[in-house]
């Protein structure tokens, strides 16, 4: 498939062990979650996605079942399709 993945941003954490905390909490809740870092300044953060989704409507809809579900305030992002 080409064009763009949709994916969500679950939450950002300053600390690891805080996102790998709620990374196991979406994944046990049956999630296609992942921790990627990223360098931020002088220091790295940990963003928690969930994805990809094939259209922005089904990234949006996992969207607002993390923020009822989680309380979470995630926003989705559009990446290229990477080679599978």
């Amino acid at each position: 498939r080409s064009g763009p993945e949709y994916v969500v941003l679950a939450a950002i954490y300053r600390d690891e062990h805080d996102a790998a905390t709620k990374l196991q909490e979406l994944l046990d809740a049956g999630l296609d979650a992942t921790i990627v870092s990223v360098e931020s300044g002088d220091s790295v953060v940990y963003e928690i996605h969930v994805g990809p989704f094939p259209s922005n409507e089904a990234a949006n809809e996992a969207a607002g079942r993390l923020r009822q579900a989680f309380g979470l305030s995630p926003s989705v992002l559009v990446q290229e399709a990477r080679a599978r």
